[in-house]
């Protein structure tokens, strides 16, 4: 919010959000493997690109291509999985496969990838976040804190937060 805060402190936290280093090979093809029940990365995907296109604080984005329709080693032309039942629930929230161009023998897709930990980290400094307005809050009426209404605004922040971690 370069509207409330000093411009080099945005930058500064806009380079948090944006720059992060990438999640490790092997992290992106456990996940992935879970995601897929089992299956391994070659077995879906005629090309996956382990440089991420994109890298953010809470998932990273890798360019794919699925494996033709017609290929023997893919059954289902989105993840290679033949009932959607494969998938365990965790694997299901930490993955998305999205769509792009098709042609008659492949789909380009962007993989993305939640970053390892990132759920349990958030839950926790939600909590601390939390913890700190409701303290805040009951400050004496002079402070003028009960006029920022922040447990309002931590929750409000806590409800966005959770839809950005749910791929």
């Amino acid at each position: 919010r370069p509207d409330s805060f000093p411009p080099v402190l945005c930058k500064t936290l806009a380079a948090l959000h944006d720059k992060v280093p990438p999640d490790s090979e092997a992290h992106v093809r456990a996940t992935l493997r879970e995601y897929l029940g089992g299956r391994s990365l070659e077995e879906v995907f005629s090309r996956f690109d382990f440089q991420p296109i994109g890298a953010g604080c809470i998932a990273q984005v890798h360019f794919a291509i699925l494996r033709p329709l017609d290929s023997p080693r893919q059954s289902h032309p989105e993840t290679g999985l033949d009932q959607e039942r494969d998938r365990s629930a965790t694997a299901q929230q930490r993955v998305m496969i999205t769509g792009g161009e098709e042609d008659v023998t492949s789909r380009t897709v962007a993989v993305k990838v939640k970053r390892a930990h990132v759920d349990t980290t958030v839950a926790r400094d939600l909590a601390l976040m939390r913890m700190c307005a409701a303290i805040l809050s009951w400050l004496p009426a002079w402070t003028g804190v009960q006029y920022l209404g922040l447990p309002a605004a931590a929750a409000h922040f806590s409800a966005h937060l959770h839809s950005q971690l749910d791929l």
